[in-house]
């Protein structure tokens, strides 16, 4: 979200083009000293030296990465646009993707080399790294159609059950659900 503050602050007039620039190349290439694990960025950090604090991998906060540097390097000339790549780039989405369910995970626990949460539903958090995953050509578009758009219509507990029907679409049955308000 920094990144895309910086490009706001520089459209509304805030900060020149300079500083711009500056800012988001300092942050580029602070990004690159980082550890990482497949390209993609740990959730904790030490402040002081940079180091891993917890070597968990966050599926949303790398998506939300992904964006920033997608608006960088859309936003600013070629030095910020060749560091941005880079990093993006590198950026592996598969390694957070469980084939079994074509669905993404929470994220993943390098030292427990486990997941075992999966992002089920299309209107959660991770919506926009699953767009930029499957637009960079990290996991396969059919995960789009694999995440429930309602809660499932046998989950009895919920206070409204949706409404829809099951169209199948890339070969995959999908309750194409909705509720109703008033």
């Amino acid at each position: 979200l920094y990144f895309i503050s910086i490009v706001s602050a520089y459209d509304l007039g805030f900060i020149d083009k300079r500083e711009a620039e500056d800012r988001i190349i300092s942050t580029l290439r602070l990004l690159e000293r980082l550890p990482k694990w497949e390209g993609l960025f740990y959730n904790y950090y030490s402040t002081t030296n940079l180091q891993i604090t917890r070597p968990y991998i966050s599926t949303v906060d790398n998506g939300w990465l992904a964006a920033g540097l997608i608006i960088a390097r859309s936003a600013f000339g070629k030095d910020v646009s060749s560091l941005a790549d880079k990093i993006f780039n590198a950026m592996k989405f598969e390694m957070l993707y469980n084939e079994d369910l074509g669905q993404l995970r929470l994220g993943y626990d390098i030292k427990d080399g486990n997941s075992p949460y999966n992002y089920g539903l299309i209107a959660t958090e991770p919506r926009l790294t699953s767009i930029i995953a499957i637009g960079k050509g990290d996991i396969p578009k059919e995960h789009w159609f694999r995440v429930n758009r309602t809660l499932p219509k046998d989950w009895s507990w919920q206070s409204q059950v949706p409404s829809g029907k099951v169209a199948n679409i890339m070969g995959i049955e999908v309750f194409e659900g909705y509720y109703t308000v008033e």
